[in-house]
């Protein structure tokens, strides 16, 4: 039914003979609210439109309280999400037609939120790439952490650096005035000399 199921299959031997093999799965969904909650990122995950029979999905979808549409996206359709909204340059990179590359991050920004996307191809026991798993991080609060941090930075540097201006224009204040007295001192004591020799 057009659902992808993360398998793995181990022999099962009896007396030492293969009498069968268990089988274990666990589907995509449980998968990814088991990713959502351990890092807090939505998952969207992708199979190309040519591998999947449309009829089948569509009886898929309809099992599901947060149904994809079949046209969401040129090439591609959504086979489990943990998200029902995909911003707006997420859409538009998975709408590329063509290849796009094996893996990929990148930042987007959208009503005022700020998000780390990381795209990941899927791969079947050959090492085939069969579909795409786009991981989407909500960073707001962590680059609100960074600006705040660097503007505490930039702010420290400004006042360490006014700080040591007015430092180093009070101590060359003092040190010329210094000069200009020890200068009126010598040119009194010339004066002084000169009048003694005349």
């Amino acid at each position: 039914y057009a659902t992808y199921t993360l398998r793995v299959v181990s022999p099962w031997k009896v007396d030492g003979q293969l009498p069968g093999y268990v089988e274990m799965g666990v589907e995509f969904e449980d998968l990814m609210a088991g990713i959502k909650q351990a890092l807090h990122a939505d998952v969207l995950v992708l199979m190309p439109k040519a591998n999947i029979d449309r009829a089948r999905w569509n009886v898929a979808q309809s099992r599901k309280s947060a149904a994809g549409h079949w046209d969401e996206f040129p090439e591609v359709v959504v086979l489990s999400r943990t998200t029902g909204k995909v911003p707006r340059e997420v859409a538009a990179y998975l709408s590329q037609s063509g290849q796009r590359p094996a893996e990929r991050q990148f930042r987007v920004e959208e009503d005022g939120r700020v998000a780390q996307v990381v795209t990941r191809p899927l791969r079947n026991m050959r090492g085939m790439v069969v579909g795409e798993m786009v991981m989407i991080k909500d960073m707001t609060e962590i680059a609100a952490d960074a600006y705040r941090s660097l503007a505490l930075i930039v702010g420290s540097c400004l006042v360490v650096g006014l700080g040591l201006m007015l430092f180093v224009y009070v101590v060359l204040g003092r040190v010329q005035q210094d000069v200009a007295l020890r200068t009126a001192h010598l040119a009194e004591t010339r004066r002084v000399l000169a009048l003694e020799q005349n």
